[in-house]
Order: C-alpha cells, then structure tokens, then sequence
C-alpha cells in the first residue's frame, strides 16, 4: 500500500485466527505502529464488511463454476477470476463506481489492472508460435479460459491434455462455446427452466390437439347432416296421388 500507492495502513482489524494473532505480527504491528483490533470469539458479525466480502467472492465463484461447468479443482482459478470483475464492477456503496476508479484516484494503476474482460469457461484457441511447434503440428491449442495473469498482463488458458497452462494475449476467444459440458443436464438452472418450458410445451401441444379434435368433430357431424339431406329424394308433381272424385 505504502510503495504504490503512499498509503499508510493504521488499523487492522480481524478475527481470532492464528495466522493473525501471533508473535510475528504483532512485532510487525508495534515497529510500524499499527493499531490490530480483534473480534469478540464466535461473533463474526463484528467484522461484517470482511464476512460480505468472502461471501461475495465463494457465490460469485461458485456461480462461475456452476455455469460454465467447470471442475471444481479449478476452484482457485475461479476464485480470482471473481476478484478481477468485481474489481471492474460498479458498486452502490462506491457511488455507482468501479473498485479501480476509486483506486486510481491515489495513484497510477499498473498496466496489467487494465485487460478486456472474458466469459469464463469458453473455449481459447492459444496460438502456438513457430519454435513450439514442427511444420506440421497444428497452429493453435484448443484451450479453456480459466481467468487472468496477476503480475502479467495476459490471460491464463488451461490446456487439459498436457495439463499446461498458458499465460498469453496472443489468443482467440470463443466465447459462445463452454469448453466443459454437462451431459446430465441441458439446463442452466439444475432443469427448472428446461421444466419450465416442457411444461409450457405440453400445455400448448393440448391445446393444439383439443382444437384439431374439435374442429374435426365439426366437420364429421357437417358431413352426416349433408348425406342424410341427400338421402332424401325430393317428391316431383307426377308422384302425388291423385285427388278424389267429385
């Protein structure tokens, strides 16, 4: 905070965890006269605005999981990912700015804060350059996008056959496809829109069909109606008896 951008941390505040109250820190706190404030035990709401925020960042993440159908091992890279769009995205409590423009306010941002956002989990064809490959081997690796470079100004794109991941700008987005695919569902919402419009589907199927009985009804009682009227030859002059006589 200080190097980049001149500013100095006064109060940290925390919970209980060991990897926060110990020896080390509080050496660290006392040369740099930092001020570290402590929750009460099992009263997590004391340090809500923390406790918001890992929330924010496990839902956002497991949504980026869920929706793309990415392995959950994959669950660090989606962890950043999260972090890097929330960073991007205009907050309430931020007068409806980004997280970035009120950082930069203080300071120049780095060159690598600044990188076109992409859809998580879509298929990236990496570009293979002529000493990674032979004459004949393919020009590209089809990949999946698993977020972006912290200290690099790239994207971070996972090869799952060779386990490999690439950290590059030389690459081609297809951000209509998902590179994993969940063969259980063909929904989005654990099927409740799938089930939804089946529903809807089904309802206007009878109401198709009750109509084309109906209508089919009509035409066969129009049709019996019309041959027994046939049936019924008409009665000419010379068939009329004869009238009595006078």
């Amino acid at each position: 905070m200080k190097t980049q951008f001149n500013a100095q941390i006064q109060i940290l505040r925390s919970d209980n965890g060991g990897e926060f109250v110990n020896h080390d820190f509080q050496t660290y706190f006392q040369q740099h006269g930092i001020i570290h404030e402590t929750t009460c035990p099992q009263t997590p709401q004391q340090n809500g605005v923390a406790e918001q925020k890992n929330r924010h960042l496990l839902e956002t993440a497991r949504a980026l999981l869920i929706g793309a159908h990415v392995p959950r091992h994959h669950w660090d890279d989606a962890i950043v990912t999260a972090v890097h769009l929330i960073n991007r995205m205009p907050s309430g409590v931020l007068t409806f700015k980004t997280p970035l423009q009120v950082l930069a306010q203080h300071g120049l941002l780095p060159f690598v804060l600044v990188l076109t956002p992409r859809i998580f989990g879509c298929v990236a064809f990496v570009h293979l350059h002529k000493n990674q490959r032979s004459k004949l081997d393919p020009c590209a690796l089809c990949c999946v996008f698993v977020g972006y470079a912290t200290h690099q100004k790239g994207y971070r794109c996972y090869h799952p056959p060779t386990q490999r991941t690439y950290v590059t700008l030389d690459v081609t987005f297809l951000e209509s496809e998902l590179f994993f695919h969940d063969p259980s569902s063909n929904s989005t919402l654990q099927g409740e829109i799938r089930s939804e419009e089946q529903n809807w589907s089904n309802l206007e199927n009878k109401e198709i069909l009750l109509c084309t009985e109906m209508i089919d009804h009509s035409e066969s009682r129009a049709r019996d109606y019309s041959l027994s009227n046939s049936d019924q030859s008409p009665i000419h002059s010379d068939q009329l008896p004869d009238p009595p006589d006078p």
